[in-house]
């Protein structure tokens, strides 16, 4: 994982982006045409994982790899040293939530759809927001419904009176879902902010 000032870089502001993904995109936006390199100037997040999200967002006909032989020489074997990508589809604000294929991550709909039910329904039992949240694109299951409500229930956005209860959406930061990071911690992409993390002595 990238590091910037001793501090991982989820943790620190980039351009005012704290995920990853939303910092490179933030910056391919900005740029329209850059190398690997360039990105990891402008955002410190790691050359590995810059690689893996630039070859997502290629196989997803978001960027198209361009290079120059002329200003970058070929390497033994003939490979290009380095290689600038064009950003072809811009999308947004938003960065594209796809797998390493290149595809929709189903996981990214299924929170979206959840997140947004909540906010339209305010409280609710998980088999009616369930029901309420699926659409024909995006089948929701019972365990990824209650992964979810655990981790904003962590992270202080829902309570249940009593157990098998009724929940209750007592933080509404906005439209974007929050998002249940790897390590594992809550980031929220409307405020910029880790509301809740997992890990001991995490800032």
């Amino acid at each position: 994982m990238g590091r910037t000032g001793g501090k991982p870089v989820h943790l620190v502001s980039v351009n005012g982006q704290h995920d990853m993904r939303q910092a490179l995109w933030t910056v391919m936006r900005e740029l329209r045409e850059f190398t690997v390199a360039e990105l990891e100037d402008r955002t410190r997040v790691c050359e590995a994982t810059i690689h893996g999200y630039i070859a997502a967002l290629t196989k997803g006909k978001y960027l198209e790899r361009k290079s120059d032989p002329a200003l970058y020489p070929p390497r033994k074997g003939g490979h290009i040293a380095k290689a600038r990508y064009v950003l072809i589809n811009d999308i947004g604000v938003d960065a594209p939530r796809i797998n390493a294929k290149g595809e929709e991550s189903r996981q990214g709909c299924i929170r979206e759809q959840l997140w947004r039910t909540m906010r339209i329904l305010g409280s609710f039992a998980t088999q009616d927001l369930i029901v309420h949240a699926t659409t024909e694109d995006c089948a929701i299951k019972l365990g990824s419904a209650r992964e979810y409500l655990k981790y904003l229930a962590k992270a202080g956005y829902i309570v249940q009176r009593q157990r098998g209860g009724a929940w209750r959406l007592v933080k509404n930061t906005g439209p974007r879902p929050p998002v249940i990071q790897q390590i594992p911690q809550v980031f929220d992409p409307n405020t910029g902010k880790v509301v809740w993390t997992g890990k001991a002595g995490a800032a």
